[in-house]
Order: structure tokens, then C-alpha cells, then sequence
């Protein structure tokens, strides 16, 4: 069961996620990894769209859902860790705090 990690670090429609890591079931593209990239979004039912920066951090292969729920916090910090301290910045973030 892979699970693909972002670094939200601009978000018009919801401010508040920014600095927050979003998981998705598949690769949102464009993306690669610990690169900056807009991403056009749209919610299906209400036909809105809106825009999302986000830094890939990587997948990670859970065995199951099981897995998954004891181990994603553990994942995304140590993905958090591989990307560059510059876009937890941007995101708004304090990288010493965010390792703390």
C-alpha cells in the first residue's frame, strides 16, 4: 500500500493547511521530489478550483492499513528530514521545531 507524502506551503483555498504534510493514494503530478510545485486542484462535486504549492517528499510502502496508521507520523518526519530546510521555511515552518 504505497502512500505519496507532501509539504503543503501555499494553499489558496485553505490557508490553515499550510506547514501541514497532506497524503495521497497516487502521485499528484508535476511533482518530484523536494521541488517546489503548483498544482491546479478541483473539487469534482462543486466543479471550484483552486490553487496548492507543495513539496513532494517521497512515497513510502505500508503493508497494510495497520502499518500505515502506526507508522505514518514516523514517515513523514524522517521525510520531512530529507527535504531541504528552505521550504519548511516556506511553508512557515521552524525546522528546529519541527525536529524538536
Amino acid at each position: 500500500m504505497r502512500k505519496h507524502f507532501y509539504l503543503v506551503v501555499e494553499s489558496e483555498k485553505n490557508p490553515d493547511r499550510e506547514g501541514g504534510v497532506s497524503i495521497y493514494e497516487n502521485q499528484q503530478r508535476p511533482s518530484s521530489k523536494n521541488e517546489q510545485t503548483v498544482h491546479q486542484m478541483r473539487n469534482l462535486e462543486t466543479n471550484e478550483t483552486w490553487t496548492k504549492t507543495m513539496v513532494s517528499l517521497g512515497y513510502v510502502d505500508f503493508e497494510d492499513e495497520d502499518d500505515y496508521e502506526e507508522r505514518a507520523h514516523e514517515k513523514m518526519l524522517e521525510k520531512l528530514a530529507e527535504i531541504d530546510e528552505s521550504h519548511l521555511r516556506d511553508a512557515g515552518l521552524d525546522p528546529e521545531e519541527v525536529f524538536d
